[in-house]
Order: structure tokens, then sequence, then C-alpha cells
């Protein structure tokens, strides 16, 4: 590792952290409009399922960037894991509730369709911001997972832990949708 790649590093780590600090508040801190318009409106299970899985989503978004900020390199794979879930989950859940939403264009609109325009609109935001945010970052903390003394074991293993927690995690939430938008 040279030495322009030891200072820059950190740097790229701390605005990592930063990101997913100020994304996962802003992924939390959404929902309190939504559920002041949404809750009189007395939704369906569905809602509150999606709610849900949305909650472990922001948290996961907050705790990784914490995890940086305290631990640093100590935490990239923490950190490259987690990220691989939020990416899973953009993924799987732009897929299936875009699907849901194409499906529900054919139909004729309810009295609450703006309403729910809007509930879609800023959920796809974070899945965007996700798609766009984690491969960049993920790329960023596959770099600086690299041992210092040079062991390439070290790297193996955060690409690996990361590869297969994105595939696990798309099949979780691709079941996890699959009960929620079963009709």
């Amino acid at each position: 590792m040279t030495a322009d790649q030891s200072t820059v590093a950190p740097d790229r780590l701390r605005w990592i952290a930063k990101a997913s600090i100020i994304l996962g508040l802003a992924s939390l801190l959404r929902f309190l409009p939504e559920m002041i318009s949404v809750l009189p409106k007395n939704p369906s299970g569905r809602y509150f399922a999606m709610v849900a899985l949305d909650l472990v989503v922001g948290a996961i978004w907050l705790k990784c960037g914490l995890a940086l900020r305290k631990h640093g390199r100590g935490a990239i794979g923490f950190a490259a894991i987690g990220g691989a879930i939020l990416l899973a989950h953009a993924v799987t859940s732009g897929i299936v509730i875009g699907r849901e939403i194409l499906r529900d264009l054919s139909r004729p609109h309810h009295a609450d369709y703006f309403l729910f325009l809007a509930v879609a609109g800023s959920r796809f935001l974070i899945y965007g911001i996700e798609f766009l945010f984690w491969p960049w970052a993920i790329s960023i903390l596959f770099r600086s997972a690299e041992d210092p003394e040079g062991d390439p074991s070290s790297r193996r293993s955060v690409v690996l832990a990361t590869i297969a927690s994105f595939l696990i995690a798309a099949v979780v939430q691709l079941i996890i949708l699959a009960g929620i938008f079963d009709r």
C-alpha cells in the first residue's frame, strides 16, 4: 500500500460513514409524514409489513455508518455486508414493487391515488439512492479491505461474504415481498 492510498482510504471511509448515517436518518425520518398521512386511511397489513421492512433497512443504513465512523477499518467487512443487503433490497424491492405499481396503473384510480404515488415515490427515491450509492461504496470498501501486511485473504473473505450476503438477502427479501404482494 502506498502512502497516498493509506491517507485516501480513511477519508473515503469517513465519507461513506457520514453518507450512510445521513441517508439512514433520511430513510427513517421519511416515515413521519408518510405515517401521518397514511394511518388515518386504515392501511392494510401489507403496508405495515412494508414499513417494517423499510425500518430494518433504515436501521442497517444507520448501523453501517455508525460502525464505520466508530471502528474505521475494523468495520469494513460489516459495512460491506450491510451494503450488500441494502443493494439487494434496492434491486428486489424496485423490481417487485415496480411491477405492482405498473400493474396498478391499468386499474381505475381511487381517491387516494396521489397519496399512493407520493408514498411509492419516496420509497423509489430511497431504492434509487441505495442502487447508486452502495455499488460505489462497496467498491471503496473492497479496496480498503486489503490487509496492511499484504495478506490477500483478508480482502477475499470480505468479497466472498459480501457476495453471499447479497444473494441470501435477495432471496429472503423476494420471499418476504412475495408474501406481502401475494394476491
